[in-house]
């Protein structure tokens, strides 16, 4: 028995040196392509445990909240899969978002009783509508993303100055400042602007018909948290992406990714907590929204473990270093399949979206003579 002691405790001892081994080593650059060893796989290991990594995901592509970021991860994964994306029609494919509000819901719930595709990934922006269910294969994971809508609404005045119908903001009184202008009259702005009093839960699939109405927005918020599998928080992105990862059965490979899109109209003056406490209270079901998720994830993230999540979002941080380096212009002696991941790595959405079309609809539904087509047309490779 004392020598069986010894023989455990030395056994232990070794354990915990190998797992120390293998859970801090860094990504280099020569071992990036390591990192996608996962791509066409059916099985993948999550915490030692062999799971079934899954293929197809609804992903609800929210307006403002870091989207442009994950769908580099998204798009990757529709790529190396041959994924079918459901995609609207040709004539409405320009400009499908929130600041065109009647092409935006008209190709989406007019088409769908009729939709003759079999998609199993969403890339693009579209209002959630239930019946989605009805296209999308059993098994399906439904992710989205949202964001503190103090910030939010912020973000949405700066950028949308390029658009004068979309939210309209009469600066005559406040020397041309938007935000001073909005926080002025906010009810007036919001009257006429109605898709923006929760832009959020607009792209949710909702209106509320009274926005103080706490037991509505209660009930909506309910039937979110049924319909959706996790819910990326832009102010938590990377523990929210490990969280992701886990629930696909991904590797840390899988959702590198690249800050884009960074507004750079976004507006200028102090953020200060007396605003931020106002535009939340403007825009109350967006923030319940918030909050509830946001309590979601903290949830999660315990349940992972706060010494797994610091150790994986380490990880992930020297993935994302190791896949800048390789992506520049500079780097020498880059495979095919890296150049490839660094295409995705620096996508941009509204460059995105013509080509995979024609492609689709070139090919007739076959996605990898779709896909093939359509790096040919980016210049892919």
């Amino acid at each position: 028995i004392k020598y069986l002691k010894v023989i455990i405790k030395l056994f232990v001892i070794i354990l915990i040196v190998l797992a120390t081994r293998y859970w801090t080593k860094g990504y280099t650059n020569d071992s990036i392509s390591s990192l996608f060893a996962y791509y066409n796989e059916q099985e993948a290991s999550v915490n030692g445990e062999i799971c079934q990594r899954i293929m197809d995901i609804f992903w609800l592509k929210t307006h403002k909240t870091g989207t442009s970021s994950t769908l580099s991860i998204f798009t990757n994964h529709a790529f190396w899969n041959k994924l079918t994306p459901i995609l609207p029609t040709k004539e409405v494919s320009k400009f499908i978002w929130i600041c065109s509000p009647v092409r935006y819901a008209k190709w989406w719930d007019t088409d769908l009783n009729s939709y003759t595709q079999h998609p199993n990934v969403s890339l693009f922006h579209l209002r959630y509508n239930k019946k989605v269910k009805n296209i999308m294969p059993v098994g399906t994971k439904y992710i989205s993303n949202i964001r503190d809508p103090a910030t939010l609404i912020t973000s949405y005045i700066g950028f949308y100055t390029f658009d004068k119908e979309c939210l309209k903001i009469n600066t005559n009184e406040t020397n041309g400042s938007r935000l001073d202008a909005y926080l002025k009259h906010p009810e007036e702005i919001l009257f006429n602007n109605r898709r923006f009093v929760n832009p959020m839960l607009y792209d949710f699939g909702y209106i509320l018909e009274n926005e103080n109405n706490v037991s509505e927005i209660q009930n909506i918020i309910r039937e979110i948290d049924n319909e959706f599998d996790h819910i990326i928080l832009l102010e938590h992105y990377e523990e929210s992406l490990i969280i992701m990862k886990e629930l696909l059965c991904w590797d840390i490979g899988d959702i590198v990714f690249k800050i884009r899109n960074v507004n750079t109209k976004e507006v200028k003056e102090e953020k200060n907590n007396q605003n931020q406490v106002r535009m939340r209270q403007l825009h109350l079901g967006d923030w319940m929204l918030y909050q509830h998720f946001n309590k979601s994830l903290w949830n999660k993230i315990h349940n992972y473990g706060l010494e797994r999540m610091a150790r994986d979002v380490r990880a992930l941080r020297e993935a994302n270093e190791a896949m800048h380096s390789k992506c520049l212009p500079t780097a020498n002696n880059v495979s095919e399949r890296d150049r490839t991941t660094c295409f995705f790595f620096k996508l941009y959405g509204f460059d995105m979206l013509p080509p995979i079309i024609d492609s689709l609809q070139l090919h007739d539904g076959n996605m990898e003579e779709a896909w093939e087509t359509f790096s040919k047309k980016v210049e892919l490779t």
